[in-house]
């Protein structure tokens, strides 16, 4: 499960387990349009983690924002659903 909380600047995630070097990935799109898109390498801990998103992720002028956690940038295995979040 993800979450996302671009006022405080923090992604949550809650992992089942333990997970070492993940990708997490941040993405910011117009329509299908990349606007922006950052990535950290973060250990995560089975329960709930919580995540700085990166300074140099900006979601102007973006309409869909996605945040995604991946096994690694060669493989892009999903290890959770992705989170989504589209500006009405």
């Amino acid at each position: 499960n993800i979450e996302l909380d671009m006022a405080n600047g923090k992604a949550y995630i809650t992992a089942d387990k333990e997970y070492t070097n993940p990708v997490v990935l941040f993405a910011a799109y117009n329509d299908d349009e990349f606007v922006c898109v950052s990535f950290i390498y973060k250990d995560l801990d089975a329960g709930i983690n919580e995540i700085n998103i990166p300074d140099d992720f900006s979601v102007e002028n973006a309409n869909t924002v996605k945040v995604m956690v991946w096994n690694n940038l060669e493989d892009i295995v999903p290890l959770f659903e992705a989170y989504e979040k589209i500006k009405s």
